[in-house]
């Protein structure tokens, strides 16, 4: 399957359009904002139920990594997690996964840029291309896109990615 078949990427707007998790089959969302009370975007479709016990869209399962879209915050604590929960979603394949932040240009992008990379072995380049096709205004910050070139040089020298304070000193 394409790397990004099982991926959406998007904003605000699309966490909280039930229409647009129907239309894409979107059972699972890793929100990449702070949570709802620091400025962050909800996760709308959590533990909701209706009066007949139903809920509006499928039992959306969530993960909220609490990250801040600016040059100095650091990206490398939220893979581990990020890429666990994307590995479940592909094994499973019962549902895509919305990668939201607020604007779905920069963290939402970088996450699922680190995960191209990590798990299909593509570059920043290539990885910020596929994500651009299903998101075209796809673009990390300054400081993002630096750590994912790092972690990129990291591949190439044959890290195998971020292992704490190992490669990644004071990110």
């Amino acid at each position: 399957p394409h790397p990004v078949s099982q991926i959406v990427i998007g904003d605000r707007q699309h966490a909280r359009d039930e229409a647009f998790f129907r239309l894409r089959d979107i059972r699972y969302v890793i929100n990449c904002t702070p949570p709802r009370t620091e400025g962050g975007v909800n996760n709308f479709f959590e533990n909701l139920h209706s009066k007949s016990g139903t809920t509006p869209v499928p039992q959306i399962e969530y993960l909220r990594l609490p990250m801040q879209d600016n040059a100095s915050e650091k990206l490398y604590p939220s893979f581990q997690s990020a890429f666990e929960f994307l590995e479940r979603v592909a094994v499973r394949e019962d549902g895509r996964v919305l990668v939201n932040c607020n604007q779905g240009l920069s963290r939402s992008v970088a996450v699922v840029i680190a995960y191209l990379m990590r798990y299909f072995g593509l570059g920043y380049d290539d990885s910020l291309y596929l994500g651009r096709e299903g998101r075209e205004s796809a673009k990390p910050n300054a400081g993002f896109e630096l750590q994912l070139r790092e972690y990129e040089a990291i591949w190439e020298k044959g890290g195998g990615g971020y292992r704490e304070g190992e490669y990644l000193e004071g990110y």
